[in-house]
């Protein structure tokens, strides 16, 4: 879950929140848990190495 919400980080900051929700939304993740990710996680708690998916 960690590495999901990383990348759903790391897609906020580099394109939008929107494109970051459409990401979690594609993998199944509920609104609830898409409005938890993007409020509880922050970049600076993602691994330094995380990658945006392609």
């Amino acid at each position: 879950m960690t590495d999901l919400a990383c990348a759903a980080i790391a897609i906020a900051a580099n394109q939008s929140r929107l494109a970051a929700v459409e990401f979690l939304f594609d993998r199944g993740c509920a609104p609830e848990m898409i409005a938890h990710v993007l409020a509880a996680f922050t970049p600076a708690q993602c691994s330094e190495g995380a990658q945006t998916p392609r």
